[in-house]
């Protein structure tokens, strides 16, 4: 690990990455270290970040991808639920039993109150009423923790690995940064930052246009994907169609871009300091 670059302290504490992910602009933060260090960075002292589509299938989408780390059951947290299951072949058969046995919307409906259940007691420092008892310091091990803050976090396996060419040594946690992914001009150009939904039809933005769309990780891939996430992009596709067919949207004169971008901050979640005001007029029908 010693050969991997990163900030110094990351290399010999983990609370660095606890203050990157307090802050709310871990994404940022990741993304500029990628761009300071090159594709590996050390974000820990057992911790890698790796800026590389290269890295996406072995880690997550291939039949043999990395079991999740053990930052998906902090504490003494249950890991039946599908979410908090780390072991790959125990979440394979999980996943089966729910596919034949539910629906697909009943599975995501059961992972949102899961992760609700998970975020409430761990911040009042309890579990299940059987398990009240002080935790142990290995239970709250804090590289357990905050590994799954620190994105998609996946175990190398025990006899080490290579990825983009880089010998990787078992039991080290790796990630991919979702963000740095998806705005890298190596996977969308031109114009990474900007809504440029014309890139998606056939000739893109041009004959130099580049498109991967393996590089949108944000639902993951492989055996630990979302189930949801046909579902989320159906909905998100019916929603923005009967959006801009029934209105005319721009954005409010009093909407401040710098500020709304400045109060995003992404945890488990993404969260607004300030709303983001529009201005939709009805539509006339012809």
């Amino acid at each position: 690990m010693a050969s991997f670059p990163g900030p110094l302290l990351n290399k010999l504490t983990t609370l660095t990455l606890l203050h990157t992910v307090s802050t709310g602009k871990r994404h940022l933060i990741i993304e500029a270290l990628h761009k300071k260090y090159g594709v590996f960075v050390r974000t820990g002292p057992n911790t890698l970040s790796i800026n590389s589509l290269e890295a996406v299938g072995p880690i997550y989408s291939s039949a043999q991808c990395f079991n999740r780390s053990e930052g998906y059951r902090p504490g003494r947290f249950g890991d039946n639920s599908l979410f908090f299951i780390r072991d790959r072949q125990r979440h394979n058969i999980r996943r089966r039993e729910l596919m034949r046995n539910g629906d697909p919307e009943g599975i995501i409906a059961g992972a949102q109150k899961a992760m609700m259940q998970f975020e409430i007691s761990f911040l009042l420092g309890y579990h299940d009423e059987e398990q009240k008892e002080a935790l142990r310091d290995e239970d709250l091990n804090m590289d357990a923790v905050f590994a799954i803050e620190a994105g998609l976090a996946r175990v190398v396996p025990k006899d080490g690995v290579v990825l983009v060419n880089r010998y990787i040594p078992g039991g080290t946690i790796v990630s991919v940064p979702a963000y740095a992914q998806e705005v890298s001009p190596e996977n969308f150009w031109p114009a990474p930052l900007e809504f440029r939904p014309e890139r998606w039809l056939e000739g893109g933005l041009g004959p130099d246009s580049i498109l991967r769309p393996g590089a949108l990780i944000c639902f993951s891939f492989g055996p630990f994907g979302c189930l949801g996430r046909q579902l989320a992009m159906r909905e998100l596709h019916l929603a923005v169609a009967q959006l801009v067919l029934s209105y005319d949207i721009t954005l409010a004169p009093a909407f401040n871009e710098e500020l709304f971008m400045d109060g995003v901050r992404n945890i488990k979640t993404t969260l607004f300091k300030f709303p983001l005001l529009v201005q939709a007029t009805v539509r006339k029908t012809i």
